[in-house]
């Protein structure tokens, strides 16, 4: 009832005034007395609250406030405090604020007030504004043609675009706007090459463009000069010497390097053949040893760091002293109908008495010369109208006449007809009509003609004009440049390039190519024709021919009405036949080895000239390859691991390269391992009861199988009774690492880790052990993982004793330590006094409150059998073990090296290695024991080569800190020296063969252990301070081995010139071999096994050595002594001629102090460069070992395994570039004009050699773009089917395995408009973050690939919506980025690169 009241009485507040004035004036009921009604009073509350408005600057605004309440409030305005409002004329209820002429924001409070309260309301009026300016352009990439900025916006809320605003800073003239730019990161494309700009950003709103932001200057990077140098001239100074000047280029693009001068007696030879000089940074040079009386053609190019610029126009120069040089830019100008005008620079040193010139109407006239008085200019008359000429200027002086200028070429103005039309013929259709027939026109030429009435007085307007072509005739003219190459056996592929304009008389529908078999000089048999149905085409090959068999070709174009003229017959003999799949038997011989044997293949056996055999583990690539001769039909294979699958492959070999190859497969049967699994690493982690421990499979020679299952044993150090063991099944992959986690361990205990492997036959021996101690519980949650250092080499073979001695040397003093070597196992042994004391007392010497870490370690000193009982411990007290521990882990500086282990094995040497914390540097020096020797090691050092040993001897290597008072603590490694081979040093000839390369005899490669690879390494020979080289001495087992493999892998080319003035001779591999040759020819500019076998300087003197990687767990090699030394000798000097003296006495000096001010240049930005750059700089080589090498039997990569898998007749002749060649490679392919890529590519069998049934069917063939490209099925990509629809899990495309990584990549077709869908499909299923196209939409008018993307916002494909998110437009190609969504899918979104 309450509630209801209130809500009566509320409604009441909304009722009329003049309710109340009738009832007041009524008379009351008289049962009610003289009572008044109640009035109720309402504070003040507004109705309509004031709203905020956005305006343009200068606009006008209302804005409205209605406040009510009982009594009612009075409304006014105010902007802040003041009063807008007069106080005086203050509405009752509602307020109507009018605002004209707006220019700033601001706010309007609006305030109602009665005698129950005061509320206030405030309306805000923005007012438009330009955008601010953003920030200061940021630069993220230059190139030599564009920049990429990024830029911050600068302002709060969004904007239409931005412009950016650019102008070079080295040219006058407009600033370019680039507009519509809607992302903060943009690249400004096509800028000139080392110019500074200057560059500026604003912003856009609806209201117009803000103010620019900061500029930022930058530079665009350098490009290879984009013009020749200028006004090249050449004169003689003797008569076989001439001096070269020049300009420099109009745009060098860059900071000119250098000057690169060509001159050849035979111009019509390729440039790459010419003679050249190198030239620093000057503007002229002389050449010298030239031939009298004899004409030199000269070309100039620039080059920069980027690389080489265009060549100059060719000049000549006589070899004969005192004749003129070649006037300079000579020019040619048509004057009239009859005359041209020819301007010329004058040579600049001698004196002239004529000049005579040379022309000729065409190129096939009659040369005419004129001769007149030194000028430099000369008008040439009585010329045909419209007829081009050739002229050729030279100067004549005293002495002679000099050379000729290149050919200048003019034509003479056009005129009009000087006679009329010939062979006109006019005929009388009708009474009012005349057919005019012109004759002896051009063909397939448009015409204007017009018509003029004539009465006697004279000739009227002229009509309008009728434009008509003569008809198509067939070309007059063959094709050019018809070229004709031999593929193979059977194709011959023939290029081509379409007639002479002016001589096609038509437009070209096809070509022919006629081509018939040739015997001697006749032909046998009729020609025959292939016709190729495309105007553009410029090559096609013709199939099914003769092996080694003469081919005559020629090429004619067609129009519509026929073939026309025919080249110049090309003959060309196809290659011989490849011979068929001989016949190849396996099997495995009682000693154990695989015997392989064949037959030639059926009827060819006088064609085989030898065969290739390619054999090895299918799990470890590479193959070994071997060649054998004709008569050779077997070949035995020792070595064999059980348990492992062999490949066998021969080819037989003819004169036209290999053939067919056969391939036989064996695997033998598996065994228990014989050989133990390899335990990498133990670490604890944060908890002090858990162990990580990782370790791969045994090495493959000893695995003997298949690895199925592993069990890792775990003992208390020093405690009696069985392990405690755990199996796990073994990694999916073969070779691949394996970890396993131990838990429940007690904290601060040391253990015995051991793992064995298992085949299906039975497990193999445990590893050595590796003895670990977790961590105490405070200790395991604040310090680091500890990892245990390891020795991973194999255990040494038992010694004919075996002893029940332990040493506790790892735990006690120097001087307690022969005592307790002695104690027998089991006998109880408490520490000594002082170690006791020390213990309980750790303040005394040992410091309180130091942090280290130690831990006991025991070790037997012989190899112990697998019966003999476990060494037991000291028995001594456990409280003194404890206080002992506590005692060991404060010892100042007790800081363990941790992973001690052999990193290379030579036949006299051991480079052992080990690791610091990172924070570790202390001088306390460590020492190295071994065999009854001690080395002294610097505290900082973190390797060690230990040289003079033995070879094949087994060897424990003992690390010791010195850095404690109690003997430090020690890590053991064992390793056995490699097999002593390679035992004589290579013998160096006393005479270089005929060719002049020195011949080197190499020592008999016979090695008793596989060898993986020879490697040939040259040594150059430093030079002392007098100037006599430096022989090595010693071995070469006694080098840095490890630093010229590292230095190796690290390499980079750089210019000869760069390397000579920055680096000292370094050694660098020349050769590799799978079996060591008998000579070797040092700089014979041949590949050898992938390396480079450059060429000697003269001069310089080197020694070389053979390295051989045995095939072995650890990184293992065997070196042959250095050889004698040797150097090819400095050619003989030229003698001076004449005249040249005195030259030679003013440039030498010239020459020598430039020279010197470079090197010191050249020292002092060396030294400048931080370590970084410096270290990037330094030259690089190939990589001497790479991966396989070091360890050919670990197949842990799966691309290697798939490519062995599937290999095909193009990946066995095409193997895998290494990376360090990758460079060099594509130089030699490019060279020529790419004549060795187009080689390579036709050399590839294009045969499918894989099923592609899928592509096949009938429900996806419309699916693929072209017939014949297609996907294999074996490594296509399968999307994921749609229910009910046929086909719908097809798509063109396979996967592509990268480095390392099976299927890296996907390569797929260019899609068409029917399967956008799959496509994105295919992105969104196989989270593809990066799409590469590798072509246009169209060439060479073909439509390649469909746009599959939206030129702007959103477009749906199938299930998968695309939004373009970002473009930026560089010079060369475009960068868009996307947004995925899959519709219907709560999948979520994905962004791609495009």
């Amino acid at each position: 009832m309450a509630s209801a009241l209130s809500h009566l009485s509320s409604l009441s507040l909304f009722l009329p005034p003049s309710c109340f004035s009738l009832s007041s004036a009524a008379s009351p009921p008289r049962h009610l007395g003289r009572r008044h009604p109640p009035v109720r009073r309402v504070a003040p509350r507004f109705s309509i609250l004031p709203t905020s408005h956005e305006i343009m600057p200068g606009g006008n605004v209302n804005i409205t406030c209605v406040a009510v309440g009982s009594p009612m409030p009075y409304v006014k305005w105010m902007q802040g405090a003041e009063d807008l409002t007069p106080e005086d004329d203050m509405p009752v209820g509602r307020n109507v604020l009018e605002l004209t002429d707006v220019k700033d924001s601001a706010n309007y409070t609006c305030v109602a007030m009665s005698s129950l309260g005061v509320i206030e309301a405030v309306a805000q009026i923005t007012v438009k504004s330009l955008p601010k300016a953003p920030g200061t352009p940021v630069v993220t990439e230059n190139t030599a043609t564009s920049i990429t900025i990024t830029w911050d916006s600068g302002n709060p809320d969004p904007v239409s675009y931005y412009v950016i605003e650019y102008k070079s800073k080295s040219q006058d003239g407009p600033y370019q706007i680039k507009e519509d730019i809607t992302t903060t990161r943009y690249s400004i494309g096509g800028l000139s090459p080392n110019s500074e700009y200057e560059i500026w950003v604003s912003a856009v709103n609806s209201i117009g463009q803000g103010p620019p932001s900061e500029s930022v200057v930058t530079r665009t990077g350098e490009q290879a000069p984009a013009s020749a140098p200028r006004n090249v001239q050449a004169r003689m100074l003797s008569a076989t010497t001439m001096i070269v000047q020049w300009e420099e280029p109009v745009e060098p693009n860059g900071l000119i390097r250098g000057y690169r001068v060509y001159y050849t007696m035979e111009p019509e030879h390729p440039v790459g053949n010419w003679q050249k000089h190198n030239v620093d940074d000057s503007l002229l040079t002389t050449v010298g040893s030239l031939l009298e009386d004899e004409t030199y053609t000269v070309r100039v190019l620039a080059f920069t760091s980027v690389g080489d610029g265009p060549l100059s126009d060719p000049i000549q120069v006589k070899t004969q002293q005192g004749v003129p040089g070649q006037p300079m830019n000579l020019r040619a100008e048509a004057k009239s109908e009859t005359s041209i005008g020819l301007s010329w620079s004058p040579p600049r040193q001698e004196s002239i008495i004529k000049y005579e010139l040379l022309f000729r109407e065409g190129d096939r006239g009659r040369e005419v010369g004129r001769t007149f008085d030194p000028t430099t200019a000369f008008v040439v008359d009585d010329l045909k109208p419209n007829t081009e000429y050739a002229f050729r200027l030279a100067a004549r002086s005293p002495q002679g006449l000099g050379a000729f200028t290149s050919v200048v070429r003019q034509r003479t103005l056009q005129s009009k007809p000087s006679a009329p039309p010939q062979d006109v013929k006019c005929t009388s259709m009708r009474s009012t009509a005349i057919l005019i027939l012109l004759e002896a026109l051009e063909k397939w030429t448009e015409y204007r003609i017009t018509t003029v009435a004539h009465t006697e007085v004279g000739p009227g307007p002229e009509s309008s004009p009728v434009v008509i072509r003569t008809d198509e005739d067939v070309p007059s003219a063959p094709p050019r440049k018809v070229e004709a190459e031999a593929l193979n056996a059977t194709a011959i592929r023939v290029l081509w390039r379409s007639p002479a304009p002016g001589r096609q008389h038509g437009q070209i529908r096809g070509y022919q190519v006629h081509y018939v078999r040739m015997e001697g000089a006749e032909a046998r048999g009729p020609p025959r024709i292939k016709d190729v149905m495309l105007a553009d085409a410029q090559e096609m090959v013709i199939t099914d021919l003769q092996p080694e068999t003469a081919y005559s070709i020629t090429v004619a174009a067609y129009t519509m009405k026929g073939d026309g003229a025919r080249s110049k017959p090309k003959v060309v003999v196809t290659k011989g036949a490849v011979l068929g799949r001989p016949t190849l038997s396996v099997q495995q011989t009682p000693e154990g080895s695989l015997l392989a044997r064949w037959e030639p293949p059926a009827a060819a056996e006088d064609q085989v000239l030898g065969y290739r055999l390619q054999f090895g583990r299918q799990d470890a690539p590479p193959l070994a390859t071997l060649e054998f001769a004709p008569s050779e039909d077997r070949y035995t294979a020792a070595g064999v691991h059980k348990g492992a699958t062999y490949v066998f492959r021969l080819a037989a070999r003819s004169r036209g390269g290999l053939g067919e190859e056969a391939a036989e497969v064996l695997s033998i049967p598996e065994d228990a391992p014989h050989g133990h699994p390899q335990i990498l690493e133990a670490a604890g982690n944060a908890s002090a009861g858990t162990v990580l421990l990782r370790w791969l499979p045994p090495v493959p020679a000893e695995r003997n199988g298949a690895i199925v299952k592993y069990t890792v044993a775990v003992r208390e150090a020093g405690a009696l009774g069985p392990a405690r063991e755990t199996e796990l099944p073994a990694a999916a992959e073969p070779g691949a690492e394996n970890v396993l986690t131990l838990r429940g361990l007690k904290p601060d205990t040391a253990y015995d880790l051991q793992v064995r492997a298992h085949t299906r036959r039975g497990p193999g021996p445990y590893s050595p052990p590796v003895r670990y101690r977790t961590f105490l519980r405070d200790q395991g949650r604040r310090s680091a993982p500890h990892r245990a250092g390891l020795g991973l080499a194999p255990p040494p073979p038992p010694p004919p004793q075996v002893s029940g001695h332990f040493s506790a040397s790892s735990w006690t003093s120097r001087r307690v330590g022969p005592r307790l070597a002695k104690a027998k196992v089991g006998s109880p042994l408490a520490p000594p006094p002082h170690l006791l004391s020390a213990a309980a007392s750790p303040q005394q010497g040992l410091g309180q409150g130091r942090q280290g870490q130690a831990r006991a370690r025991q070790e037997g000193r012989g190899h112990r059998h697998s019966h003999d009982r476990e060494p037991g411990p000291p028995r001594c007290p456990a409280q003194a073990l404890t206080c002992l521990s506590s005692a060991l882990s404060l010892l100042p500086g007790a800081v363990s090296p941790k992973n001690f282990k052999v990193k290379m094995i030579t036949k006299t040497s051991v480079l052992l290695s080990w690791e610091f914390p990172d924070n570790y540097n202390s001088p306390t020096p460590y020492k190295i024991q071994y065999n009854g020797l001690t080395l002294d090691v610097d505290g900082r050092t973190t390797k060690k080569l230990i040289t003079h040993l033995r070879p094949h001897t087994f060897y424990n290597f003992v690390l010791t800190n010195r850095g404690s008072s109690l003997g430090g603590l020690q890590q053991t490694v064992t390793a056995w020296t490699a097999f002593n081979l390679l035992s004589s040093k290579p013998s160096v000839a006393p005479k270089p063969d005929p060719e002049g390369f020195i011949v080197v005899y190499l020592p008999d490669g016979q090695s008793p252990v596989p060898v993986q690879s020879y490697f040939i390494v040259m040594v150059p020979l430093r030079k002392s301070r007098g100037g006599q080289f430096l022989t090595p001495l010693g071995s070469p087992e006694d080098m840095d081995l490890e630093e010229l493999v590292q230095d190796v892998a690290r390499l980079q080319r750089r210019s000869l010139r760069h390397s000579r003035q920055l680096e000292a001779p370094r050694p660098y591999i020349a050769a590799r071999f799978s079996v060591l040759p008998p000579v070797f020819h040092p700089g014979d500019q041949k590949q050898y096994g992938g390396f480079d076998n450059r060429g000697l300087e003269p001069g310089h003197r080197y020694v070389l050595f053979v390295l051989a990687v045995l095939q072995k767990s650890e990184p293992t090699f065997a070196a042959s002594p250095f050889s004698d030394p040797f150097q090819l000798d400095n050619p003989d000097p030229q003698p001076i001629v004449d005249g040249e003296e005195g030259l030679i006495w003013v440039i030498g000096p010239v020459l020598a102090v430039v020279f010197i001010i470079c090197i010191v240049i050249a020292i002092l930005l060396y030294k400048n460069k931080p370590d970084g750059k410096r270290k990037d700089s330094e030259p690089r080589t190939k990589c001497l070992l790479n991966n396989a090498d070091l360890a050919p039997h670990h197949p842990k990569d799966p691309v290697e395994m798939r490519r062995i898998n599937f290999q095909t007749p193009g990946m066995l002749s095409h193997p895998p570039v290494p990376i360090g060649d990758m460079a060099e490679h594509t130089e030699r392919l490019k060279a020529n004009d790419s004549l060795k890529l187009s080689q390579e590519y036709e050399s590839i069998d294009p045969g499918q050699q894989f099923t592609w049934e899928h592509s096949n069917l009938e429900v996806n063939k419309p699916k693929n773009r072209y017939a014949n490209v297609i996907a294999y099925d074996h490594s296509r990509v399968i999307l994921q089917p749609i229910e009910g629809i046929v086909g719908s899990d097809y798509i063109n495309a396979n996967y592509v395995d990268g480095y390392r990584r099976q299927n890296a990549y996907i390569a797929t077709q260019g899609p068409l408009p029917e399967t956008f869908g799959d496509f994105w499909r295919m992105v969104w299923e196989q989270r593809s973050a990066t799409i590469v196209m590798m072509t246009r939409l169209e060439e060479k008018s073909r439509i390649k690939c469909d746009q599959y993307w939206p030129n702007r916002g959103t477009e749906t494909y199938g299930f998968i919506q695309v939004t373009l998110l970002d473009t930026i437009e560089l010079a060369t190609f475009c960068v868009r980025t996307f947004s995925l969504h899959k519709a219907a899918v709560a999948e979520g979104d994905s962004d791609l690169l495009h």
